[in-house]
């Protein structure tokens, strides 16, 4: 059993439920937002969903149908969700299946979610339930008519049906690769009735997992400034035609374009809005991230030029800068390294967010003249130093608007290094 593993059990064997939920709201803040980025509409079938999975025989009348759910309000629906509508007239037949569904019942959910294990699965509910439901969030359904025959129809509706009745409706859960999108997208694959097509033909763009989310991140600047902190370097991975469908929206563009195998016809035969969604808030966020961080350093240099002018410490300021720096670092890292979350990790942002700066910020009054403590800061520095000249040569998209936070570090770090045994601790 690999290391993680065993970690991650022996958490399993300590912490209840509510422990957990604990840890993961009062600990780690962040998580929150990770669960934002790893939850595009996966909710919608939570609590209502019908069990009944016997064979459906439908007329020649029936037609098939993929949903497109746009975003809401609550952050966990920021990225939209995919599901396949079944509707039958003649037999009053009108159902959703929905590969984005998961229980918050779960044993252990908090815990399992974080790690990585939780079980989502495919279930059904009446349609009816699915667009109350999303219209509540603040949701467009958008729907595009597939171009099959009720024979055609039949064969995907055995194989969901089948699908439901067995251990196969469970799968775990992955962003980039294995999400209600692309159990759809590899379903109608399967059937050998879609083969996708490039949406960027008139362009040299190639895409990373990660520059496809922006669109979506765009008027929730400090939203997206956590979720591309989380994000490690399988983010950056240029996503070929195929895996560019993982989104939602994405998907729906790319069924827009698609033709049926060996034939010209288009793959949708009609396309419909079915529940427009509310005015949206179009404006961004002037408050972003860069602005704020921007301020602070300016702030941290004001102070550190009073602190060499009066030859005095404010080791305060050090305690809030490197205390925060450093909780950044608790939080990435074990969902870095103990997570089975794979866009999460290896997560170069660890270079600069390091868990060690707490000793900064706990002990640095203590600690200022011991020889270890000194080494220490020569290493952050230097790190540092060669992490701002590498800035764009690394291979993961590192946040900008952490720059000037980097700068301030670099800047206390020099100033309590040249000024080690000048400095008075007369104001903390």
């Amino acid at each position: 059993m690999k290391r993680k593993h065993i970690y991650l059990l022996f958490l399993y064997s300590l912490v209840n439920k509510t422990m957990a939920l604990q840890i993961v709201f009062k600990i780690y803040p962040l998580v929150i937002l990770l669960m934002a980025m790893l939850l595009p509409g996966s909710a919608e079938a939570r609590n209502r969903t019908e069990e009944n999975s016997e064979t459906i025989d439908i007329s020649q009348e029936t037609q098939m149908s993929i949903l497109t759910v746009g975003p809401g309000n609550p952050m966990y629906t920021m990225f939209g969700h995919t599901a396949i509508r079944l509707q039958d007239r003649k037999k009053k037949i009108d159902v959703v299946y929905n590969y984005g569904t998961f229980d918050f019942e779960t044993r252990n959910f908090a815990l399992k979610f974080l790690y990585g294990n939780l079980n989502y699965f495919l279930s059904k509910s009446s349609f009816e339930v699915f667009s109350v439901d999303n219209q509540a969030l603040g949701r467009s359904i958008r729907e595009q008519v597939l171009n099959l025959s009720a024979g055609e129809i039949q064969k995907i509706v055995r194989e969901m049906e089948k699908e439901m009745n067995s251990e196969d409706r469970f799968y775990r859960y992955e962003f980039f690769r294995n999400n209600c999108t692309t159990k759809v997208r590899d379903l109608l694959a399967r059937n050998q009735l879609f083969t996708p097509v490039s949406i960027n033909t008139s362009s040299s763009f190639d895409p990373s997992f990660r520059r496809l989310l922006k669109p979506y991140l765009e008027l929730r600047p400090w939203i997206g400034f956590s979720v591309n902190l989380l994000l490690g370097t399988p983010a950056d991975v240029v996503a070929d035609e195929w895996q560019q469908n993982y989104l939602p929206y994405v998907f729906y563009q790319t069924l827009a374009n698609a033709e049926l195998p060996n034939s010209s016809e288009p793959l949708i035969s009609k396309t419909s809005l079915l529940v427009p969604a509310p005015n949206m808030p179009t404006s961004i966020n002037r408050l972003t991230p860069g602005l704020v961080l921007w301020t602070l350093f300016f702030i941290i240099i004001v102070i550190t030029l009073l602190d060499f002018l009066n030859k005095i410490d404010s080791s305060w300021v050090d305690r809030i800068l490197f205390g925060a720096v450093g909780l950044v670092g608790l939080v990435l890292f074990p969902v870095s390294f103990l997570s089975l979350h794979e866009p999460l990790q290896p997560n170069l942002n660890l270079l600069w967010a390091l868990p060690t700066h707490l000793i900064i910020a706990t002990g640095a009054r203590y600690w200022q003249n011991k020889t270890w403590f000194r080494y220490y800061q020569w290493f952050a520095l230097i790190l540092y130093a060669a992490l701002l000249a590498g800035w764009f040569w690394i291979p993961q998209q590192l946040l900008v608007a952490v720059i000037p936070i980097l700068l301030a570090i670099v800047i206390r770090l020099f100033y309590r290094l040249a000024n080690n045994r000048q400095i008075s601790y007369e104001r903390r």
